[in-house]
């Protein structure tokens, strides 16, 4: 089971459960009541984005259960569930010490940010002074970079994951 915050903006306003269920995603939303309007959730990710639906009052909350089939969108740890409809994602402008990054994406992660670059496995990596800040993911089949970036903007080293 994936447990994620959910955020109107920059703000946490309630929290979702995600868990698998057969060829199906079972999802679950409660947040606090937030304006007169329409809430409606979505879940993004640099696979994409999912509309999950429109929240319903429930006893001073709003709630949404549903299931979304597996092959429409997938969860990781790095998804962003959020109330408004201002996409979440967005192209990775700056510089990296000086070295442009062809198609890099960024969203929010935690305390600080994930910048996804593709990896053209053919040709050499994008930015060689910054290797030592970067891993090789996969989403939805595609191999990415990834570089963690702290809240001020700077490389954050990656976490060895070593079996002795």
């Amino acid at each position: 089971m994936y447990r994620y915050d959910v955020y109107s903006g920059e703000r946490a306003v309630g929290c979702a459960e995600v868990e698998e269920d057969g060829l199906y995603w079972r999802v679950r939303v409660r947040c606090a009541v937030i304006g007169g309007g329409i809430a409606r959730a979505a879940a993004e990710n640099v696979a994409g984005r999912c509309t999950l639906g429109v929240l319903m009052p429930e006893k001073e909350v709003l709630t949404l259960t549903r299931r979304i089939a597996r092959s429409r969108f997938s969860f990781f740890s790095d998804t962003y569930l959020t109330l408004d409809e201002a996409p979440h994602w967005t192209d990775f402008t700056a510089d990296a010490a000086g070295w442009k990054l062809p198609g890099a994406r960024v969203c929010r992660d935690g305390s600080g940010y994930a910048v996804y670059v593709p990896a053209e496995t053919a040709k050499p990596f994008v930015c060689m002074p910054l290797f030592c800040f970067f891993g090789l993911v996969t989403r939805q089949n595609m191999p990415y970079w990834l570089m963690r970036l702290d809240a001020a903007h700077q490389p954050v080293m990656p976490q060895l994951r070593q079996t002795i």
